[in-house]
């Protein structure tokens, strides 16, 4: 039993450290500036309160909760995979990443000046009512 534990543990450690060392992910990309909202926070929040559309079923039942959502900015500042990590139903998922899809952000920068595709995550507060 101990020899097959031990074998076991040989080969997760042996996996492991190949993986990580011919991992292209792991790799640090210094960037010479990040992605952001043109116009910054304050008007990514006032223009994501103006655009999302709430339901019925969410106005009714006065949702005040706070959203996760992770996307990529692409190199020419659209969105893409866009997911809502704790959707609290009602629509109001849907309705933040059709807000979201229609935004451009500026994209990520690296110190040669070409632009990046990278990932970013927000908390957007959310209230109906």
């Amino acid at each position: 039993m101990k020899r097959i534990i031990l074998i076991g543990l040989f080969i997760f450690t042996a996996y492991s450290i190949k993986a990580q060392s011919s991992d292209p992910q792991n790799m640090k990309i210094e960037t010479q500036k990040e992605a952001f909202y043109p116009g910054g926070d304050s008007l990514l929040f006032a223009t994501l309160h103006n655009t999302i559309k709430y339901t019925e079923a969410a106005i009714s039942n006065q949702i005040k909760t706070q959203i996760f959502v992770s996307f990529d900015v692409l190199e020419n500042g659209t969105l893409a995979e866009i997911n809502i990590l704790n959707n609290p139903g009602y629509g109001i998922g849907e309705s933040v990443k059709t807000a979201l899809s229609g935004l451009k952000f500026t994209p990520s920068i690296l110190a040669d000046g070409s632009a990046i595709k990278s990932n970013l995550m927000l908390t957007i507060p959310i209230k109906t009512f």
